[in-house]
């Protein structure tokens, strides 16, 4: 191995440093933390239940990643400056789900919600508002309405 291969070697061993932290609340960290910033891949454990588990930039969720909300809801999918983005799962307590497209941590772009087992409704969404959405195929809707966490408004 050069002398330049040794250097690149050595920055990549920094760039990747590995944390273990243990914050005065009880909140634990556990990933990579160059420069004493989430950067990197990590999972964070918050003492009131909650949990992420993923990519982060500069501190923030950013990439792929796994929130865990306290009341047992789940979001996997893409993240960006720390709101859902990209393609995601949403599944909520009470057994709903959301699969499909968000856009800063709303429903948007073409997605599945099932909001009862048994009850599915296919179609586009615009942040947050369902539009031309069909019920299992039978018929179509539009929705004038706002979704948000599990409640339709």
């Amino acid at each position: 191995m050069n002398v330049e291969e040794k250097i690149m070697n050595e920055e990549e061993k920094i760039m990747n440093v590995e944390e273990k932290i243990i914050y005065l609340d009880g909140t634990t960290y556990d990933g990579s933390m160059p420069d004493g910033i989430y950067n990197g891949q990590g999972t964070i454990k918050w003492t009131n239940g909650a949990s992420y588990k993923g990519g982060w930039k500069n501190g923030i969720k950013d990439g792929i990643g796994q929130y865990t909300y306290p009341d047992k809801t789940i979001y996997k999918g893409g993240w960006k400056d720390d709101l859902y983005e990209g393609f995601g799962k949403l599944k909520f307590n009470n057994g709903s789900s959301y699969e499909g497209n968000f856009l800063k941590s709303k429903l948007h772009g073409k997605g599945t919600l099932n909001w009862v087992p048994g009850v599915d409704y296919v179609g586009t969404f615009d942040r947050n508002n369902f539009i031309n959405v069909k019920d299992e195929g039978k018929d179509n809707y539009s929705w004038t309405g706002e979704f948000n966490l599990g409640n339709l408004k």
